[in-house]
């Protein structure tokens, strides 16, 4: 049995990460989209979780916009500009356009990016624990 060594872990960091275009039907176009580091996949985690009063909450608001969240994140310019075309700011409006647009981008953006619908899920339930939990304290 082989075990992965330190050296294994400082070739991936040099490693391109997944890159891979996804067709849109509702644009009929096709859209580039680059997985996160785990770095950037810890930053979408936290950017749904709110602090208040020394405790962190999973903000209900946010795990509700998470697909555009994780999107904007992902997309980028082209398989050759690896910049991304969106900023999480951009997330806002991005999660009001129809579920169509980003069914299929960010099913892709979650598969890049090593996240499982078990993790979604479970934020989503947290979500829903924790408005049930402000709904009762009101």
């Amino acid at each position: 049995m082989e075990f992965v060594t330190r050296a294994d872990f400082v070739t991936a960091k040099t490693a391109p990460r997944p890159l891979e275009s996804v067709f849109v039907p509702y644009f009929k176009k096709h859209v580039w989209c680059q997985g996160v580091s785990a770095r950037e996949k810890g930053q979408f985690e936290e950017s749904l979780v709110r602090k208040h009063q020394g405790r962190r909450n999973v903000d209900s608001t946010r795990v509700a916009n998470a697909r555009a969240l994780l999107a904007v994140r992902c997309i980028v310019q082209s398989e050759t500009d690896l910049t991304r075309m969106f900023t999480d700011a951009d997330a806002e409006w991005i999660g009001e356009l129809p579920a169509a647009v980003l069914g299929p981008i960010y099913d892709l953006c979650q598969r890049l990016s090593g996240s499982s619908d078990e993790e979604m899920d479970e934020l989503e339930k947290l979500s829903a624990e924790a408005g049930s939990t402000a709904s009762a304290s009101s």
